[in-house]
C-alpha cells in the first residue's frame, strides 16, 4: 500500500471517529433540551388533569404539596436549605407514589426536584473547583430517597433502550449531567487531571448507567479521536501518558484503547 493510500485511509478513520464524537455529543445535548421541554409540558398537563379533579381531596393534597414543594425549592440560596425540601419531598414520596399510576406523578415531581437543583448547580456550583464535597453531600442525601425504588422505573427516560433509569439515575441525568456533559465537550485529553478529579469525586453519586454512559460515550471515544491523530513528533505527551491516568478509573477499557496505538508508538 502507498503512503499516501495510508494517509487516506488514517484521514478516513479520523473522519469516522469526529462524527461519532460530536454526534455522540450532539445527541446529548438535543436529549437535554428535549427533556427540559417535556418536564415543563408534564407539569402543565398535571395542572390541568388536577383541576379536573377538584371533588378528590387527596388529588387535591397531592397539588397543594407540590406547589409548596416548588416555593420552598425557588427559595433555596444556599446547600444547606435543600435540608428545608428534603422532609417535605418524603412527603410527596409517600403520596405520589399511591397515585403513580393514573398520572406518573412521582416522575413528574423527580423532574421538578431535577429542575431546581440544575438551576443551583448554574448558579453556584463551579465544576473547577475541588471544594464541592458539600454539594456531593447533597446528592447523597438525595440519593437515599430517590436510591431506593429500584423497581419504579420511569417510563420516559433511559440511557439504552434496553436500561430504563430509576428515580435517582433520573435526577442525576437531569440536573448534573447537562453540565457535566459541557464540560467534557471543551476537554482536552492531554490535560485530563480536572476531569479525572471531577469524576473520582462524584463517582459515589453517579449511578452505574451514568458512570458507563460517561466512559463510553466521551472518555473512550474522545480518547480514540486523540489517539487516530497522534503525531509522536509534535505532541507534548506520549499516549502511554494520555491514556495511564484513566487506568484506575475505568481499567481495562482504558487498556483496550492501547491497541489502537501500536502502529504509531514508538
Amino acid at each position: 500500500m502507498s503512503h499516501t493510500s495510508d494517509e487516506q485511509q488514517i484521514a478516513s478513520i479520523e473522519l469516522t471517529l469526529v462524527d461519532e464524537v460530536i454526534s455522540s455529543m450532539e445527541k446529548s445535548i438535543i436529549d437535554s433540551q428535549t427533556r427540559e421541554r417535556q418536564i415543563r409540558e408534564k407539569i402543565e398537563l398535571l395542572q390541568n388533569d388536577l383541576k379536573q379533579c377538584k371533588d378528590d381531596q387527596k388529588l387535591e393534597q397531592v397539588l397543594s404539596l407540590i406547589n409548596e414543594f416548588d416555593e420552598k425549592a425557588k427559595a433555596i440560596n444556599d446547600v444547606s436549605d435543600f435540608g428545608v425540601v428534603h422532609e417535605l419531598f418524603e412527603q410527596l414520596k409517600q403520596k405520589l407514589l399511591l397515585e403513580n399510576k393514573k398520572f406518573e406523578l412521582w416522575h413528574i415531581a423527580v423532574d421538578m426536584l431535577s429542575n431546581h437543583v440544575k438551576e443551583y448547580l448554574k448558579l453556584k456550583w463551579n465544576i473547577n473547583n475541588d471544594d464541592d464535597y458539600d454539594i456531593i453531600h447533597m446528592f447523597l442525601n438525595w440519593k437515599t430517597i430517590l436510591n431506593d425504588d429500584e423497581n419504579i422505573l420511569s417510563p420516559n427516560y433511559e440511557i439504552s433502550s434496553n436500561e430504563k433509569m430509576n428515580s435517582y439515575c433520573q435526577f442525576v441525568w437531569n440536573c448534573w449531567m447537562p453540565l457535566v456533559q459541557d464540560f467534557i465537550f471543551k476537554w482536552n485529553p492531554s490535560q485530563s487531571i480536572d476531569l479525572i478529579d471531577l469524576i473520582s469525586r462524584w463517582k459515589l453519586c453517579l449511578p452505574q448507567q451514568i458512570f458507563e454512559h460517561i466512559r463510553d460515550e466521551f472518555i473512550v471515544q474522545k480518547s480514540k479521536l486523540e489517539i487516530s491523530s497522534f503525531d509522536p513528533v509534535l505532541s507534548a505527551i506520549s499516549i502511554k501518558e494520555l491514556l495511564n491516568p484513566w487506568e484506575e478509573l475505568f481499567g481495562n477499557h482504558i487498556k483496550e484503547l492501547y491497541q489502537l496505538t501500536e502502529p504509531k508508538s514508538t
